[in-house]
């Protein structure tokens, strides 16, 4: 299992629609892919979000993701809070369309057992919640998960 949290799963877009914020630093580490076909290309190559297809045609046979948590809020100025949620969605739409085409629920075939996508929204903290209510959510659905998987559900 794994916690995504408020994760940039959309590097592209991200850097495209916030060009103009866009610092000398980020500039030389990311490049510039609102003008640049190269950056536009090199960024959609690694960003999660442009990926999610690719990685639902690669999943063998039997095999599913692996139980995700991806947590996001309302009130944080660093990752827009629709930006995990379209992930979760556009993630959510690759694995009904792997299930048609491979049968099973994760994409992986009949006996694929699925994984379960919750993407959960905070609107009282920022960035990262440092609530130890909040970690303990996170670590109770990752022991949920794990036990889960054991049992091969």
């Amino acid at each position: 299992s794994i916690v995504l949290k408020v994760p940039i799963v959309d590097v592209l877009d991200s850097k495209i629609t916030c060009r103009d914020n866009l610092t000398d630093l980020e500039v030389h580490e990311w490049g510039d892919p609102a003008n640049d076909a190269a950056d536009f290309d090199n960024i959609a190559s690694y960003s999660p979000y442009e990926n999610v297809e690719r990685a639902y045609e690669r999943v063998a046979p039997g095999r599913s993701f692996p139980h995700t948590l991806v947590t996001t809020s309302h009130m944080d100025m660093r990752v827009p809070v629709w930006n995990p949620l379209k992930f979760v969605a556009r993630h959510r739409l690759a694995r009904a369309t792997a299930s048609r085409t491979h049968g099973g629920s994760g994409g992986g075939g009949d006996d694929d057992p699925g994984s379960v996508l919750v993407c959960r929204v905070d609107n009282d903290v920022s960035h990262v919640s440092s609530a130890l209510e909040d970690e303990v959510a996170e670590l109770a659905f990752v022991e949920a998960m794990d036990a889960r998987a054991v049992q091969g559900r």
